[in-house]
């Protein structure tokens, strides 16, 4: 799918045998990120910027490594919004 804008941040993940919640929180913060509350997985801590059903469009997600222990789900917002 191709995005009339470009992708935004869907939600951000860490690694759980790298990152804290502490420290996960930390590093949201000083990059411009909203750390709300955390969602725990197996292998993850996922932090949501966007609500998936709500902002993004179906089928546009695209996850991308960006740092150590770290993954970014991008996604194209639903009507082209910026």
């Amino acid at each position: 799918m191709r995005c009339k804008t470009t992708m935004s941040t869907q939600s951000i993940l860490f690694d759980r045998e790298e990152w804290s919640t502490r420290k996960a929180k930390a590093w949201l913060k000083r990059n411009g990120f909203a750390a709300p509350k955390v969602g725990k997985a197996e292998n993850y801590l996922r932090y949501r910027q966007l609500h998936p059903k709500k902002a993004c469009a179906a089928g546009s997600f695209r996850t991308k490594a960006v740092g150590r222990g770290i993954k970014m789900v991008f996604c194209c917002l639903k009507g082209g919004r910026k």
